[in-house]
């Protein structure tokens, strides 16, 4: 359900107000053309996730579930991987095998353990917030109100174009969960632990869980698994309107405003400003 801020948002821009996705950014001299890609070249940075302000110290504690150890249940590991008869056969053997030895079963779990790390810290965020008006999140992360905010369409997936040869991937916002404490996320130690698909699901709720600390944030998640960080292109139309921080510097508004107008299709902009009695930042549109 929509909060207050975001239908006072979604009322000016004339959209459904639970679509409405906002990411606040700082004018960084460390990232100076951050702006222009936005809102020129339609591209996002998505950052580590070794980046994330999360109070989880570290990367997620991988186990794994119980391996299967009857030959029905071998039998039915092996076929979810497509491997046909007679190699099937050949291979539920030497993993019967392999499993009934101790020192090989921890080994084959360290690896696991391993990999699902690296696949984690290999991944890439981008975050978004859902109370577009609210002066503790500009001051946190637009700079004390000097930066600026892009609102997004949420309700269009991003196709994302993985290698050349294979379908793209479509990255859409999810929820954060947030949580007392992060539990071991549990990897099924497969027949093929080659292929790192078999962890995405569990990597997906490392990814989604943050401490219940940051819960008054309600904020959104896209992430790529195992893809490191970088700019993805996203469809032109649903960039929506671009916020001005209540502090903004006067060169940044005007540098903004002209980059808007160059636009194909030039959207809103607005600039936030605080009220001596009303606590959430009231937005006046300029551009």
């Amino acid at each position: 359900m929509a909060n207050e801020d975001q239908r006072e948002l979604g009322d000016l821009l004339g959209m459904n107000p639970e679509h409405l996705l906002v990411r606040l950014r700082p004018f960084s001299a460390a990232r100076p053309t951050e702006p222009s890609q936005i809102i020129l070249e339609d591209e996002l940075w998505f950052a580590s996730v070794r980046s994330q302000d999360d109070i989880f110290e570290g990367k997620p504690r991988f186990t794994w579930r119980d391996p299967p150890t009857s030959d029905a249940d071998l039998a039915e590991m092996i076929r979810r991987q497509g491997i046909p008869e007679p190699t099937a056969s050949v291979l539920r053997r030497e993993f019967a095998k392999q499993i009934a030895d101790p020192a090989i079963l921890a080994k084959m779990c360290r690896d696991l353990e391993d990999r699902n790390h690296e696949l984690y810290e290999r991944s890439s965020i981008a975050s978004f917030l859902s109370e577009p008006f609210n002066q503790e999140l500009w001051s946190r992360y637009g700079n004390q109100g000097n930066g600026y905010g892009v609102v997004f369409d949420g309700s269009k997936p991003w196709h994302l174009q993985v290698a050349e040869g294979h379908a793209p991937m479509d990255l859409v916002p999810f929820p954060v969960k947030y949580v007392d404490t992060r539990g071991r996320p549990a990897i099924e130690l497969a027949f093929a632990p080659a292929d790192p698909s078999n962890s995405f699901p569990e990597i997906e709720k490392a990814l989604l869980s943050k401490s219940a600390k940051w819960k008054h944030q309600d904020e959104n998640r896209m992430f790529r698994i195992g893809i490191p960080e970088g700019n993805v292109r996203f469809p032109s139309e649903i960039l929506r309107a671009v916020l001005l921080g209540y502090n903004v510097r006067e060169p940044d508004k005007k540098r903004i405003i002209e980059m808007v107008s160059k636009r194909a299709e030039p959207i809103p902009v607005f600039q936030l400003e605080e009220h001596p009695e009303i606590y959430p930042l009231r937005p006046i549109k300029i551009a």
